[in-house]
């Protein structure tokens, strides 16, 4: 004789054995930060590597951000602004929170600042560059 049973929201007309297993004892406590996480890719527009002064004794003028809005104004598309939300924000999951503390950014693929030089009757008398790369 077939009986049925309501079991874990699903209408159950065969015999057999069912069971259910609760596993939230073994999900994670929440993530923790990742520190500084360093970036190299391509991408549109921004400053290249080869644009970057590196005889700072200081420290070199790579695009560095701790946060995902300052990070997403580097640059206009590409592999390391896709990888802008990864970096800071790894989860939609607000319960698994995470992400860098910093994140520094290394465009590899060349381009140039745009430029022209205004002339009048005495030669070159102003020079005018793009604030962006590509």
């Amino acid at each position: 004789m077939v009986t049925t049973i309501f079991f874990r929201g699903r209408l159950m007309s065969v015999p057999g054995a069912y069971s259910d297993v609760d596993a939230s004892g073994l999900e994670a406590a929440g993530l923790t930060s990742a520190g500084v996480v360093c970036l190299v890719g391509l991408a549109r527009g921004g400053k290249p590597y080869t644009a970057i002064d590196l005889t700072k004794t200081i420290k070199p003028q790579l695009e560095s951000a701790r946060s995902q809005s300052v990070a997403s104004r580097f640059y206009r598309g590409g592999d390391l602004r896709e990888a802008v939300d990864i970096v800071f924000a790894p989860s939609l999951d607000p319960a698994a929170e995470g992400g860098a503390d910093e994140a520094i950014f290394v465009k590899v693929n060349p381009s140039i600042q745009s430029q022209v030089y205004m002339v009048n009757g005495g030669g070159n008398c102003a020079l005018i560059k793009s604030v962006d790369y590509g």
